[in-house]
């Protein structure tokens, strides 16, 4: 069976919900809520003052909008570069019972043993396969139809064990059970 494996930006960002860690979430509002407490709070104490100076109010307001901008920007700009990364790495992957074969844009070409998996998971538009040891193979599902998708599954079934979604945040539909 053959897959084009070029994700787009969907699954791509379902990847990265999929792979996210336990301390996601923590780590990434810890940051701008520090942010606020440091400039925010020299903000308050100086309006509650007598003489409160506006000029050093509006300067750490304007660091807290750019600061802010700034991260956008960079988020945005290095998900791109990072959907970038991966779909010049691999144009299709085929599927077979001894295992995965990948072909690359230049030419360049591979496999794993199925061996070399410890899982795999099922998201809506993707499945991961989980490498022993750590790394991810990640086989785009968005153009397949649901016969594919039965056959991709069966063979997975084959070859590696499932495993359910680690927690809330990457639930998806219940799949029937074969």
């Amino acid at each position: 069976m053959e897959l084009n494996s070029k994700l787009s930006e969907a699954d791509f960002r379902e990847f990265n919900k999929m792979t996210r860690s336990k301390m996601y979430w923590f780590a990434e509002l810890l940051a701008p809520f520090l942010i606020l407490w440091f400039l925010w709070d020299p903000i308050v104490i100086n309006l509650l003052s007598a003489n409160p100076n506006w000029e050093g109010d509006g300067i750490a307001f304007a660091i807290l909008v750019c600061g802010s901008l700034a991260y956008l920007l960079y988020r945005k700009q290095s998900f791109k570069q990072a959907l970038a990364k991966v779909n010049a790495r691999t144009q299709r992957v085929i599927l077979n019972d001894e295992d995965l074969e990948w072909q690359g844009t230049n030419g360049a070409g591979g496999f794993l043993k199925w061996s070399r998996f410890q899982g795999w998971r099922e998201g809506q538009q993707v499945i991961l396969l989980e490498k022993n040891g750590a790394g991810f193979y990640v086989l785009p599902l968005t153009n397949s139809s649901e016969i594919e998708r039965q056959s991709v599954r069966k063979l997975l079934q084959n070859h590696i064990t499932y495993i359910p979604p680690r927690n809330k945040l990457t639930t998806f539909p219940a799949r029937a059970k074969p």
